[in-house]
């Protein structure tokens, strides 16, 4: 599995956005997000919060990478998306967005 395979595979579970990054980014991170950053020949994975890394794990290989933080994030049920069927996400994002 590869970044793009992930991002995909996050979508169709219904995994909220806003509680991780894929690109490295701690922009959104100030609420919690799990983090997946590519240092040179390095993957790390990482829960981010206020500026500060909670348990960094290292990986050499990007599938592996991958399938962790899949783990993690599909392990916590506060993760998910709640879609109202009729309305969709964007009505719903709209009125529940948390900035």
């Amino acid at each position: 599995m590869n970044v793009d395979e992930l991002k995909i595979t996050l979508d169709k579970e219904g995994v909220n956005p806003l509680y991780y990054s894929l690109d490295g980014s701690t922009k959104r991170a100030w609420m919690g997000a799990w983090i997946l950053e590519n240092r040179k020949d390095v993957w790390l994975v990482y829960f981010s919060e206020r500026g500060m890394k909670f348990e960094l794990t290292k990986f050499s290989i990007e599938d592996e990478a991958c399938q962790y933080i899949l783990k993690r994030l599909l392990q916590s049920p506060t993760t998910r998306i709640f879609m109202p069927k009729k309305r969709g996400f964007r009505a719903w994002f709209n009125k529940y967005r948390p900035f």
